[in-house]
């Protein structure tokens, strides 16, 4: 039996976390950083910085006034978002000239950001931390890394997994799990615990596709599985197969929510894809 480990492990020419993302990420989760050191090290690669300000003063923050600083963008949207930045643009760079996908690209990723934006919308809604909002973002956003990897590095067995999918119009996590030993929620999940990124983002790839088995962070689980679930309803961008899951029993309630709430939801998350037209411009 194969373990996502051991294909993580296997791949030489996966992609590692530059150093600079890194050394951001290990900042953010240090209790004495400063907004000056985050700039100090992002301001050192020029194209990462010109990226992540170009995305501060787009419209999908809405600024008044043109934030020209790493420092200024950390001040006014917190570490946490400004780490998020700029992991979304190393994965963009690092993801997205992939030869061997098995769907389009660009809807792929417009899935994905989609995602991301829509698992902040409902942290939002129930209530949750500014940091847990970043935290549902980036997970949503990441929740289906793991199909580019398995593409990529395992595309054989992933050639099954779409035929499957288009012969049976099932959910690609149904047809891998007929295919395999493991699923694209696992292999994300590794890469990214391989990455040293946060271990509750790492939980919520993981689980992102049975949020009411886990008993730690279901309410996050919860969110990340509903922003999936509601962006393929809006038909915003593909993961990888055309089928909408079906809510698992129990979800609304874990949240406190009704279908009232989930209208809101779709509303806000259309308006705001529209506005997220500099993570889009990335991917072309």
């Amino acid at each position: 039996m194969t373990t996502p480990q051991e294909i993580i492990e296997n791949i030489s020419e996966l992609p590692t976390l530059p150093d600079v993302v890194a050394k951001v990420n290990q900042l953010v989760n240090s209790a004495s950083a400063s907004a000056g050191d985050i700039n100090d090290v992002i301001s050192r690669d020029i194209a990462l910085s010109t990226k992540v300000l170009k995305m501060v003063n787009s419209s999908f923050y809405g600024f008044p006034r043109r934030i020209t600083s790493i420092t200024h963008a950390v001040v006014i949207l917190g570490f946490n978002t400004v780490r998020n930045l700029t992991l979304s643009a190393f994965v963009f760079k690092a993801f997205n000239d992939s030869k061997r996908l098995e769907f389009d690209q660009k809807q792929f990723w417009i899935h994905s950001i989609a995602a991301g934006i829509t698992a902040s919308n409902i942290a939002h809604g129930v209530g949750l931390s500014q940091k847990e909002k970043e935290d549902a973002f980036m997970a949503g956003l990441l929740h289906d890394v793991g199909k580019v990897v398995m593409c990529e590095y395992i595309s054989d067995s992933t050639k099954k997994i779409i035929e499957e999918v288009k012969a049976t119009d099932c959910l690609f996590y149904e047809a891998e799990k007929n295919q395999l030993d493991f699923t694209h929620a696992s292999i994300g999940a590794t890469l990214l615990e391989k990455w040293n990124l946060p271990i509750s983002i790492v939980s919520l790839i993981n689980n992102h596709h049975h949020p009411m088995s886990v008993e730690e962070n279901k309410k996050m689980c919860c969110i990340i599985s509903l922003s999936d679930i509601l962006v393929r309803s809006l038909c915003l961008g593909n993961g990888g197969d055309e089928k909408i899951p079906v809510i698992p029993d129990g979800l609304l309630d874990e949240l406190a929510i009704g279908w009232g709430d989930i209208n809101g939801f779709m509303d806000a998350s259309l308006h705001e894809v529209k506005k997220a037209s500099v993570f889009i411009e990335m991917l072309t």
